[in-house]
Protein backbone atom coordinates (compact mmCIF):
# COMPACT_ATOMS: atom_id res chain seq x y z
CA UNK A 1 0.00 0.00 0.00
CA UNK A 2 1.48 3.52 -0.64
CA UNK A 3 1.64 6.51 1.12
CA UNK A 4 1.54 9.61 -0.42
CA UNK A 5 3.76 11.70 1.91
CA UNK A 6 2.29 15.94 1.76
CA UNK A 7 2.41 18.90 3.15
CA UNK A 8 -0.22 20.74 5.38
CA UNK A 9 0.40 24.58 4.90
CA UNK A 10 -2.73 25.08 6.24
CA UNK A 11 -2.69 23.71 9.68
CA UNK A 12 1.69 24.19 9.34
CA UNK A 13 2.98 26.69 11.12
CA UNK A 14 5.76 27.62 8.91
CA UNK A 15 5.67 25.69 5.35
CA UNK A 16 3.53 22.82 6.48
CA UNK A 17 6.01 19.92 6.95
CA UNK A 18 5.76 19.18 10.37
CA UNK A 19 1.88 19.30 10.20
CA UNK A 20 1.58 17.17 7.08
CA UNK A 21 3.90 14.28 8.61
CA UNK A 22 2.61 14.45 11.98
CA UNK A 23 -1.13 13.75 9.98
CA UNK A 24 0.01 10.89 8.12
CA UNK A 25 1.79 8.97 10.77
CA UNK A 26 -0.83 10.16 13.34
CA UNK A 27 1.49 12.07 15.86
CA UNK A 28 1.03 15.67 17.31
CA UNK A 29 2.88 18.11 15.09
CA UNK A 30 4.95 18.67 18.13
CA UNK A 31 6.56 15.61 17.87
CA UNK A 32 8.19 16.04 14.55
CA UNK A 33 8.89 20.05 14.96
CA UNK A 34 11.02 18.87 18.11
CA UNK A 35 12.70 16.24 15.52
CA UNK A 36 13.74 19.04 13.10
CA UNK A 37 14.82 21.41 16.11
CA UNK A 38 17.19 18.70 17.69
CA UNK A 39 18.39 17.56 14.05
CA UNK A 40 18.99 21.62 13.24
CA UNK A 41 21.65 21.37 16.68
CA UNK A 42 23.26 18.63 14.89
CA UNK A 43 24.85 20.36 12.14
CA UNK A 44 22.18 21.90 10.96
CA UNK A 45 20.89 18.59 9.28
CA UNK A 46 17.25 19.72 10.45
CA UNK A 47 16.67 22.83 8.45
CA UNK A 48 18.44 20.98 5.26
CA UNK A 49 16.41 18.32 6.20
CA UNK A 50 12.83 20.97 6.72
CA UNK A 51 14.11 22.86 3.09
CA UNK A 52 14.53 19.73 1.28
CA UNK A 53 11.10 18.08 2.49
CA UNK A 54 9.32 21.64 1.36
CA UNK A 55 10.30 21.99 -1.42
CA UNK A 56 9.48 18.17 -2.62
CA UNK A 57 6.36 17.33 -0.69
CA UNK A 58 2.90 18.44 -2.46
CA UNK A 59 0.65 20.95 -0.78
CA UNK A 60 -2.03 18.60 0.61
CA UNK A 61 -4.65 21.36 -0.34
CA UNK A 62 -3.87 21.91 -4.13
CA UNK A 63 -1.11 19.11 -4.86
CA UNK A 64 1.40 21.77 -5.94
CA UNK A 65 5.22 21.31 -5.23
CA UNK A 66 7.60 24.19 -5.18
CA UNK A 67 10.37 22.33 -7.05
CA UNK A 68 7.27 22.25 -9.72
CA UNK A 69 6.85 26.03 -9.63
CA UNK A 70 10.31 26.80 -9.80
CA UNK A 71 10.92 24.80 -12.67
CA UNK A 72 7.76 25.91 -14.48
CA UNK A 73 9.30 29.02 -14.02
CA UNK A 74 13.09 28.61 -15.14
CA UNK A 75 11.91 27.01 -18.23
CA UNK A 76 9.46 30.46 -18.72
CA UNK A 77 12.83 32.05 -18.65
CA UNK A 78 14.58 29.95 -21.34
CA UNK A 79 12.09 30.88 -23.78
CA UNK A 80 12.53 34.58 -23.35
Amino acid sequence: MHHTRYRNSQTGLLGGVASGLAEQFKVPPFLFRLLFIILLMGLGLGLFLYLALWIVLPDKRNGRRIVDQVLNQVQKWKKD
